[in-house]
């Protein structure tokens, strides 16, 4: 085997490949990451832009009450959630914001797992679990893209290499 296909590269991958082919607006192809620095080095080595991830203006706790942080961008059209240990309310409800208010945004994740476990015995959420915030944002019927294990875009990725 040359390549290993993490679940990360094959998201990136299928982001540039599928899903941003996908939106007839071009204007509309833009990538709201939550993420660590991990998936933003995958989406660079792909030549994807996003905004979120690793930014220091969503790394923050917002003050009680005040939304005015979180505002409106109808660029936003692919939420792409991966493994982020320093997830917060402000990254949450932009990532719903914009699902739910930008017609065709797609949710796309790592993974869904619903728990991990730690290695000192134990559990903790997994990505799924913690992104399953973000399904009451979706339209009625629509449900997320899952490019990681055991899920076809995986595949998918992997036959095209």
């Amino acid at each position: 085997m040359e390549e290993i296909y993490t679940s990360g590269s094959a998201a990136a991958e299928y982001v540039r490949a599928v899903v941003s082919p996908s939106i007839a607006d071009a204007t509309k192809r833009n990538i709201y990451l939550i993420g660590q620095k991990a998936m933003e080095d995958e989406l660079a080595s792909e030549g994807l832009t996003w905004t979120g991830g690793t930014d220091p203006q969503d790394d923050v706790l917002l003050p009680p009450q005040d939304f005015s942080s979180i505002l409106s961008d109808p660029s936003i059209g692919i939420v792409l959630y991966s493994f982020q240990m320093r997830i917060n309310y402000k990254q949450l409800t932009k990532a719903y914001n914009y699902l739910a208010s930008n017609p065709g945004c797609q949710l796309v994740l790592t993974n869904d797992d619903q728990s991990m476990l730690l290695p000192d015995g134990g559990y903790a959420p997994g990505e799924g679990a913690i992104a399953s915030v973000l399904y009451g944002a979706l339209p009625r019927g629509q449900k997320p893209i899952v490019v990681g294990k055991p899920y076809q875009p995986l595949l998918d990725v992997i036959k095209r290499e």
